[in-house]
């Protein structure tokens, strides 16, 4: 009991000394912080960039294939990994972390790259690991969550990219399923929450019509408040709130799923 309260412990020291020092150095680049100074923001990122190539050039003369790099992660494919874990430390002064795959997609940018900040993938321990996808993002409708956990659950009973391939038909049904029974969602499950930056917009998009419902409803906003809609109309941009929505424009939503499938469709053609 006391060694998992002391684990415990370390860890939430652990966890509040990362999120201390990432938020320190978004703010030496940070323009308007009043002790931010952006060269030494250029240092930091200099300097993690300058490890970063060190530790790809030893992967890359023990035999290993770098299939991607950023910041502070490299994508490898080869062994011995533990050899090459302890001549990174050895050599930088680092300690690292190792995350063994089974298989791993890199969704594209708009370049053809793959994406360092979008991808989802098997670990051996047979957990599925997900960035930057609909699944993980906090706007993402509920139900179009849901639809996309529920594929990438099937998807993480497979060990080979192969074997994910053959899922293409069953992956397929789930989405027809959910596109079917689209008209019939309750319009909470439709929720969009996003993070207001300002109350006023010079231009009409659903942010600012749903500001103005929640106007209507007596409720006072400030910039940096979560608000959620529902959007009942993409071409005028008219929105309700996530208490007061009765319908929503279908259309809207049906392009919202089809780029939740098409981002789990990739890994059957890449």
């Amino acid at each position: 009991m006391i060694i998992e309260v002391i684990k415990w412990i370390i860890e939430g020291l652990d966890s509040v000394l990362k999120w201390m020092l990432i938020t320190c150095f978004g703010y030496t680049g940070y323009r308007n912080a009043k002790f931010g100074r952006i060269e030494v923001h250029e240092s930091i990122t200099s300097k993690a960039r300058e490890i970063l190539l060190k530790a790809k050039e030893m992967a890359e003369n023990m035999g290993f294939q770098v299939l991607h790099g950023i910041v502070d992660c490299l994508w490898l494919k080869g062994e011995p990994v533990m050899k090459l874990k302890e001549k990174i430390e050895k050599e930088t002064g680092m300690l690292t972390e190792v995350e063994a795959y089974d298989w791993i997609v890199f969704l594209p940018m708009l370049d053809g790259v793959g994406s360092y900040n979008r991808y989802y993938g098997r670990l051996s321990d047979g957990r599925m690991k997900i960035r930057g996808i609909m699944a993980r993002k906090r706007d993402t409708p509920d139900y179009v969550r849901r639809m996309q956990v529920e594929m990438l659950d099937v998807m993480r009973n497979t060990r080979t990219l192969e074997e994910v391939r053959g899922l293409e038909g069953k992956i397929r049904e789930i989405y027809e399923r959910y596109l079917k029974n689209l008209r019939n969602v309750d319009p909470r499950e439709l929720v969009i929450r996003r993070r207001i930056g300002k109350i006023n917009y010079s231009r009409k998009c659903p942010e600012a019509s749903a500001i103005e419902a929640y106007r209507r409803l007596g409720i006072k906003l400030s910039p940096g408040m979560e608000i959620g809609y529902v959007v009942l109309d993409s071409q005028r941009w008219i929105a309700e709130t996530e208490w007061t929505a009765e319908s929503f424009d279908h259309r809207y939503y049906q392009k919202i799923l089809e780029k939740a499938w098409e981002e789990v469709r990739f890994a059957f053609y890449f």
